[in-house]
């Protein structure tokens, strides 16, 4: 139907500032990349040269850029105009994203420890979270 959020609810479970934020990081990687400066988006949107800042909240997420706006800046960067509609996870979200795995798989693997050393009868002081010195040999 022409609506980002439309597309955005179909590709990925992330709520609206989330989402804003990522689709601004992709708008200044896009801009950045294609060697533009924030005055030129904004005349090239229409607005007044003086406008750059608008082009910087729509960068931060701190404003939605209309489908429009996001068109003609696809179009002038180079760009594929998914990028800003359905925009990929960023570098900094997927390392997040494997940091929360591995202690989750740390944690897990520490908590099997324990219950292993529980059921061949060693001391609770082996819980996970004891004080260090207590644990049994």
């Amino acid at each position: 139907d022409g609506n980002p959020l439309s597309l955005r609810l179909l590709s990925s479970p992330m709520d609206d500032s989330e989402y804003y934020r990522r689709q601004g990081f992709w708008l200044r990687m896009a801009r950045e990349r294609a060697g533009k400066s924030q005055k030129g988006a904004a005349v090239e949107v229409g607005l007044a040269e003086s406008s750059k800042s608008t082009i910087s909240d729509y960068e931060t997420g701190a404003q939605v850029a209309p489908q429009q706006v996001l068109r003609t800046l696809a179009r002038w960067y180079g760009e594929p105009v998914e990028l800003f509609l359905d925009p990929p996870a960023t570098a900094n979200e997927l390392i997040d994203r494997r940091v929360d795995e591995l202690e989750r798989s740390a944690r897990d693997a520490e908590r099997e420890d324990w219950a292993a050393g529980r059921d061949r009868g060693q001391s609770n002081a082996d819980e996970p979270g004891a004080e260090p010195g207590t644990r049994s040999a």
